[in-house]
């Protein structure tokens, strides 16, 4: 819009054509209202574009909206599920299968682990546990509750 609309009013005021001032001639005055009304007309014809190309981009917009929403609904389903225990049998038998498929894998990293453990006797016949001097991080004990089942048995703490 390279014309202001309110300077129409301007044009109009002094009409009378005269040898010694600005006035403008009444075909010069037609003339800008022409003009006028042409780039109110250019204007309206791209203001209606915009608006029907916004009406598009607002539909796009609103159908997206549609469809988070419906994913939104989905993933809550999904988590009371989960809250609920639902898919506690599945995780339980992946547990239990990929423990089935890596048995072989699980000893053997057992009996590294106890490769570097050497069990004794020392001279007055007590029982001595050699670890190497960087595994600071194990402890060892041994279970003293009389009534427990496992009573006397060497646990490992980490």
């Amino acid at each position: 819009m390279s014309m202001c609309y309110n300077d129409f009013a301007k044009w109009c005021e002094a009409t009378i054509p005269s040898i010694y001032d600005d006035s403008l001639s009444y075909y010069e005055v037609v003339c800008k209202l022409l003009n006028l009304m042409k780039q109110q007309k250019k204007d309206l014809e791209e203001l209606t574009l915009t608006v029907s190309d916004n009406k598009e981009m607002i539909n796009g917009i609103q159908e997206t909206i549609e469809t988070i929403n419906l994913t939104i609904a989905t993933i809550e389903k999904q988590l009371e599920k989960y809250e609920s225990g639902e898919y506690s049998e599945i995780y339980v038998k992946a547990t239990y299968d990929w423990i089935v498929n890596h048995i072989d894998d699980i000893f053997e990293m057992i009996s590294k682990f106890t490769h570097f453990i050497q069990f004794g006797l020392s001279a007055n016949g007590h029982l001595v546990i050699k670890v190497p001097t960087n595994w600071q991080f194990i402890k060892w004990s041994t279970i003293m509750t009389p009534e427990c089942p496992c009573w006397g048995h060497l646990v490992i703490k980490y």
